[in-house]
């Protein structure tokens, strides 16, 4: 049997719009704690741009100040916050 082809993602018909891969990017560099300078746009689409590196970082930086003005937001409305933390885990040395 002939190996399979690897599937990619269709985005001839335009359906699909910058920003939607750009958010996807932002969020796997963030998950997956990768690299900034990795290009998964040009394995997945060719035809597409991905972000650069200063771009990226951009990105995460918005995220990053969104996030903590809502965080903001969400417990500016609370009395009191408790903060724990797994000591035995954390440190492995």
């Amino acid at each position: 049997t002939p190996p399979s082809k690897q599937l990619r993602p269709d985005f001839h018909d335009g359906t699909i719009s910058q920003a939607s891969p750009d958010k996807l990017i932002v969020n796997f560099v963030l998950g997956g704690m990768q690299q900034f300078s990795i290009d998964l746009v040009k394995a997945l689409a060719p035809q597409k741009t991905g972000l650069t590196c200063k771009s990226l970082m951009s990105r995460i930086q918005e995220e990053y100040m969104e996030m903590k003005n809502r965080l903001k937001q969400e417990l500016s409305i609370i009395a009191y916050v408790c903060i724990t933390a797994d000591c035995w885990t954390t440190s492995r040395s």
